[in-house]
């Protein structure tokens, strides 16, 4: 906990910066992001390494180490090999980031929908309120999914069309299916929710593909990124760029800027929030000699936990280096797939909306115990 304005500024220092991710990234290439991302970890892991009575002799010890980084320390430090797997790593950690958002929006939104219901069944003169929430966020729901069906149809292939016709067909199934074995257990909402959800992801799969199809043109500044300096000298070098990479540059923040990336980026970064956060408060509940105080206190996930800062930079870090090197067409690893798989379909998207689906069918019978699960269940 900060109790200086300095403390405050130090404890967001790693958010702070890590604005200029996609920034310098733009300019300067998907390695110097990685660099970046490597340089940030290791300033949030060593601040917490320090002992906490050298911090008391020198309160500003923190600001000065971030300082000698930021000026003197060059990118270079880091070898090339961790790099490079770590790289990788963040390539592997795309399946399971896709999971997590799908099955973790599910679950929230059906939480939501059954506490409505609570509602309804405790108090019966108020029904009516929570009865109307339900209609028309089912109603919202549907209202964007006709939208998407009409962009699909009308911008994407004959493909995507039928597998956008087949979600459609099988919402309907599910649908009759709640009304006439599961209306206790299956909300109108849901069914909505699931329906939105498994087109969102075809929509996303389609403008994925239109950007593979349609690459930007890489800046000329990527591939001259061999001298790797401090962070304020790469900095320095993007106010000095001429106009015409810069011009270049700007079109992968447009493309960074965009109203459907940045939602895609807040809805995993509520995936990364949740499992880290709830991974925090049942190692807490475990501790049998932890007060509730302290639990309460601790369960800030902005706050200071170490694990929290750490995985909201590898999620950036990932994020951008995907979105910039899928624009530029560049290092695409699994290349093997395009022999395999229609170049209209992304195989991670199609598992996605199986496994969307498949949740759905699972927790609608497990109904009646929907708190099953600390990890699942909601926070306290």
């Amino acid at each position: 906990m900060c109790y200086t304005p300095c403390g405050c500024l130090l404890e967001f220092v790693p958010y702070i910066l890590l604005v200029t991710v996609p920034f310098l990234g733009s300019f300067s290439g998907t390695e110097l992001v990685l660099r970046l991302s490597l340089l940030l970890l290791g300033f949030i892991i060593s601040g917490e390494l320090i002992s906490k009575h050298l911090y008391n002799v020198l309160p500003h010890l923190k600001l000065c180490v971030l300082s000698i980084v930021l000026v003197y320390l060059p990118m270079s430090f880091i070898p090339y090999a961790v790099v490079w797997l770590y790289s990788w790593l963040l390539w592997l950690l795309e399946p399971v980031l896709l999971t997590a958002e799908m099955v973790l929006a599910l679950n929230c939104v059906m939480h939501l929908s059954h506490g409505c219901v609570e509602k309804i069944e405790e108090d019966e003169d108020q029904a009516w309120k929570w009865k109307l929430l339900l209609s028309v966020f089912s109603a919202g729901c549907y209202a964007l999914v006709a939208v998407i069906v009409s962009v699909v149809y009308t911008e994407g292939t004959d493909l995507q069309f039928w597998m956008v016709a087949l979600v459609l067909s099988f919402s309907v199934l599910l649908a009759a299916h709640n009304m006439m074995w599961m209306s206790h257990q299956g909300i109108v909402s849901d069914v909505a929710f699931v329906t939105l959800s498994s087109l969102g992801v075809l929509y996303i799969m389609k403008e994925e593909i239109n950007m593979v199809k349609s690459p930007l043109q890489t800046p000329s500044s990527w591939y001259r990124y061999q001298s790797k300096g401090s962070m304020w000298q790469e900095a320095y070098k993007v106010i000095n760029m001429s106009i015409d990479t810069a011009q270049v540059a700007m079109l992968y923040i447009q493309r960074f800027l965009r109203p459907l990336v940045i939602t895609m980026l807040c809805v995993r970064l509520y995936s990364i929030i949740f499992i880290v956060h709830r991974a925090i408060r049942n190692m807490d509940l475990e501790n049998d000699d932890l007060d509730l105080e302290d639990m309460e206190t601790g369960a800030a996930p902005w706050r200071s936990p170490t694990l929290m800062k750490c995985a909201i930079v590898v999620l950036v870090t990932q994020y951008t280096v995907r979105l910039f090197e899928r624009s530029s067409s560049r290092h695409m690893p699994f290349t093997w797939l395009d022999t395999v798989l229609p170049d209209d379909v992304i195989l991670g998207r199609v598992l996605q909306v199986l496994l969307g689906n498949c949740f759905y069918i699972w927790r609608l019978y497990r109904a009646e115990d929907w708190q099953w699960s600390h990890w699942l269940s909601p926070g306290d």
